[in-house]
């Protein structure tokens, strides 16, 4: 978004919408886009709330902008936790289902979280397509993700099992736990076949 520097009155909204955080008076070298980082805002909730500034990407020192209200970030899941992992995709049999257990480390890797899911009933991978195993991924919307490879046991009853410990992040509860075939050579993934959250009410 560019700066432009000639303007006879800064402009000034006659009120803000409601639910606005403050306001803020445009700075030399200001775009909405530095605006928005700084303040944590989804860029076009920015310009949303600013109405009297008909080209966005055109700015004046001095035009004054409402900064809408962020909303509460949620708390982060009590740990230690655990939550089931249910089926998403049809082709799955009715007795798989797997669960994730997350907790805090103290000894192997200090302040860390670790997530271990354990998996059963799941078909063998190449049900779904090119596939030789299942991953695991988890993710906090719209923030990060990790992902890591389940293993087999030798069991009749085929176990996928695996653990992550190199999470650092809080996990809140909108946190999805999935499990889903991936091809271990060419990385490419299907779609989920256990899904589950850290919302557990």
């Amino acid at each position: 978004m560019k700066m432009l520097f000639r303007q006879k009155s800064p402009r000034v909204p006659s009120s803000c919408p409601s639910g606005f955080a403050n306001r803020y008076t445009v700075k030399a070298g200001d775009t909405m886009w530095l605006i928005a980082e700084h303040y944590d805002v989804v860029p076009q909730d920015l310009i949303d709330a600013n109405k009297h500034i008909q080209d966005p990407s055109v700015i004046f020192p001095g035009d004054v902008l409402c900064i809408p209200e962020l909303p509460p970030k949620p708390e982060p899941v009590k740990l230690p936790s655990c939550t089931l992992l249910k089926p998403k995709e049809k082709r799955v049999s009715t007795d798989a289902l797997g669960s994730a257990m997350i907790r805090t480390l103290a000894d192997i890797r200090p302040g860390r979280t670790a997530i271990s899911i354990v998996a059963h009933g799941l078909p063998k991978p190449s049900v779904y397509g090119a596939f030789n195993g299942y991953e695991a991924l988890t993710s906090i919307p719209s923030n990060i993700a990790w992902r890591w490879i389940l293993y087999p046991s030798m069991e009749p009853l085929t176990t996928w099992a695996g653990t992550f410990a190199e999470i650092s992040a809080s996990l809140t509860p909108d946190t999805v736990i999935e499990v889903r075939p991936v091809n271990t050579i060419t990385k490419q993934t299907g779609s989920a076949i256990l899904s589950g959250s850290l919302d557990c009410d």
